[in-house]
């Protein structure tokens, strides 16, 4: 198991001290430097350190802007919309998640990235209450993610649309989609917290 692989272990596992340590470990080394800053990006962001995140997330996009390389720069820039919705600056991450949106258009818009993208503009229209663009954000999310044959993406925007679903029989509905293709997508864990959600819904 490389150093990657250890620090994600523990990330997963919410050790959140051990898995910096790691990433840090991993970021000496220049073959794994980029892996483990955007690992930081995430230790940062679920340990509350939203400033930290965001010192990554803008090296990273430099970076890639240096490089002019348009593909890592979409990725820093959706890691720091992340952490601005994680933060609950909503809007901030609206204005990120929009200016993403146009560097993915110059790439031709590949259906994972549009989906990632659309999925995150979603979910955040839903924590401001503005269900009826969430649905239309998170429909176009589940659209993209099936063009591209990710069902782990797939998954991620049925949960979402479940979670702004107009009523609780559609509700129900999309979380069984997002369950199965969660299965589908070997995520256990994932079917695990929609099965939750469910018994919320059902009781």
């Amino acid at each position: 198991m490389n150093l990657i692989a250890r620090a994600w272990h523990f990330f997963e596992a919410e050790d959140f001290s051990r898995a910096e340590q790691e990433f840090r470990r991993a970021r000496l080394e220049p073959s794994l430097a980029n892996q483990a800053r955007h690992g930081l990006v995430y230790v940062f962001a679920r340990t509350g350190r939203f400033d930290e995140a965001r010192s990554e997330c803008d090296l990273l996009r430099l970076e890639a802007q240096s490089r002019q390389d348009l593909s890592s720069e979409y990725v820093a820039l959706h890691q720091r919309g992340m952490v601005e919705r994680m933060a609950e600056q909503y809007l901030v991450a609206l204005e990120v998640f929009a200016e993403e949106a146009k560097l993915i258009a110059l790439l031709e818009n590949p259906p994972l990235a549009v989906s990632a993208n659309a999925y995150e503009q979603g979910i955040i229209r839903g924590k401001l209450e503005q269900f009826v663009e969430a649905r239309e954000w998170l429909s176009i999310a589940l659209e993209q993610a099936q063009l591209s044959g990710d069902q782990i993406a797939e998954a991620c925007a049925y949960r979402g649309l479940g979670e702004v679903a107009a009523n609780p029989t559609m509700r129900k509905a999309m979380l069984l989609q997002s369950k199965a293709a969660f299965e589908r997508g070997g995520d256990p864990l994932g079917a695990a917290e929609i099965d939750d959600l469910l018994n919320i819904v059902l009781h």
